[in-house]
């Protein structure tokens, strides 16, 4: 992920986050609504049973059509775990700020790919700031 957050509020890609308070509760509100599978018709795939296939993994492209992210579907509870981990963020004014954001940006993009869990991408983060605080007094 090359940005974590970005300054464009009508930006619809899943791949930024808003600065915007309302428009990152929209964004976070509309990653838990359920979408289903579509054919070429966009008419919605039925399962054996005659129940809409849930789409769980998405893709998202790039300008030339290459794949340049993969996430897997949100769940309420990641969500609600994200807004914890930037409710609990703070920003920094200071030279450290941009090391910090880098910090915060590639284990957030880690998670978001679905390989960690927000408590222990949580951890990392605290984990590596505190070193890197240590690191630089």
């Amino acid at each position: 992920m090359t940005y974590c957050f970005h300054d464009d509020s009508t930006l619809e890609s899943s791949l930024v986050f808003s600065p915007f308070e309302s428009r990152l509760t929209y964004m976070m509100d509309m990653s838990m609504v359920k979408k289903y599978q579509e054919d070429q018709y966009y008419e919605v795939y039925l399962d054996e049973e005659g129940q809409p296939v849930e789409v769980t993994k998405y893709k998202s492209y790039d300008r030339n059509g290459s794949v340049i992210a993969e996430s897997l579907a949100a769940r309420t509870e990641d969500v609600e775990n994200l807004r914890q981990l930037i409710d609990a963020a703070s920003l920094l004014s200071n030279s450290n700020g941009n090391d910090l954001y880098l910090i915060a940006s590639e284990e957030i993009g880690i998670y978001l790919s679905g390989q960690r869990s927000a408590e222990e991408t949580i951890g990392i983060i605290q984990n590596r700031v505190q070193l890197y605080l240590d690191e630089n007094k």
